[in-house]
């Protein structure tokens, strides 16, 4: 296929390196071809799973990722790092397909404050800490002080069974519901009804402090606030309106500062304007590839 075709550049979403990936590559390298390899995440070791089978992919991985230089031309990373394995980094970050994600409306109704979390539901996700900062609030607020607040947990995961015994253990069913899996209408339907959306909020769990998570650009197509605790290379002070930053930490989330800033997003359809239009602009994969091709050709010339 790549010698009918007259492929020039091969992009490879990066797993582990083993000898037959490592041979793979040289043949490819043999056809003058051009390698890109991605790697999203860096350090990864984290994601792997403390088991007999995480630890031999880790010791294959370290032993034949040091061979990578000899084949790999650039490689595509969401970090800052400069250099991975000695190969030049290209930065980029995540990319959506921001026509495939509906812009929300805006929910009409008052004392209330609605929150969702989309996710495949693991540890790094640290919905544990919305869980507990509503257990802190219901603790805290007398009946008459407080707006009620809502989380929609939607997905599954291996961490959902704990969240839901954390949930149980707490009294909280009435105001966190766990949803499952949902795609299309009755996703986007969760999303209008919704006022802030839940980001990663357990990055430093893997041992990391900046990621470029999907979550963060779904949430900007979709035009809704959403929270995070982790350094998102794209979001800068004039972007501070939308995403909020919490601590890199376990402690529970302040729903009282969920609160202060909802209030402060008075006008709700400007706020889904702006969100969407700086997503149509910056965060597609076609402009993010661009950034790919630009380096690739100037390096060229």
């Amino acid at each position: 296929f790549i010698n009918t075709e007259k492929i020039e550049y091969i992009y490879i979403r990066y797993f582990f390196s083993d000898p037959i990936f490592i041979k793979t590559l040289k043949k490819i390298k043999s056809q003058q071809i051009k390698i890109l390899i991605e790697i999203p995440t860096y350090p990864y070791t984290g994601e792997l799973p403390k088991n007999i089978k995480g630890d031999f992919i880790k010791r294959l991985d370290y032993l034949y990722s040091k061979k990578l230089k000899k084949y790999v031309d650039y490689i595509i990373t969401f970090s800052n790092d400069k250099e991975i394995f000695e190969i030049e980094c290209i930065n980029i970050e995540n990319g959506v397909k921001v026509e495939n994600l509906p812009k929300k409306s805006v929910p009409i109704r008052n004392n209330e404050l609605r929150l969702i979390g989309v996710a495949n539901i693991s540890f790094w996700h640290g919905f544990d800490r919305v869980i507990n900062g509503i257990k802190e609030y219901y603790k805290e607020n007398r009946e008459s002080e407080k707006i009620d607040i809502y989380f929609n947990i939607i997905g599954d995961g291996i961490e959902k069974e704990k969240l839901e015994k954390l949930v149980v253990d707490n009294k909280l069913s009435k105001y966190i519901k766990f949803k499952g899996m949902m795609r299309g209408k009755s996703l986007d339907l969760i999303f209008n009804e919704s006022d802030i959306a839940i980001g990663s909020l357990g990055i430093h769990r893997l041992g990391l402090n900046s990621v470029s998570t999907l979550k963060s650009k779904e949430y900007f197509a979709r035009g809704i606030p959403f929270i995070y605790s982790y350094k998102e290379n794209f979001i800068n002070d004039n972007l501070e309106r939308y995403a909020y930053k919490v601590e890199s930490n376990d402690n529970p989330i302040d729903m009282n500062f969920l609160i202060s800033k909802h209030k402060q997003n008075k006008d709700g359809d400007k706020i889904i304007r702006e969100m969407r239009q700086f997503a149509e602009n910056y965060l597609t994969w076609d402009y993010q590839v661009q950034k790919i091709i630009f380096k690739i050709e100037d390096k060229s010339n």
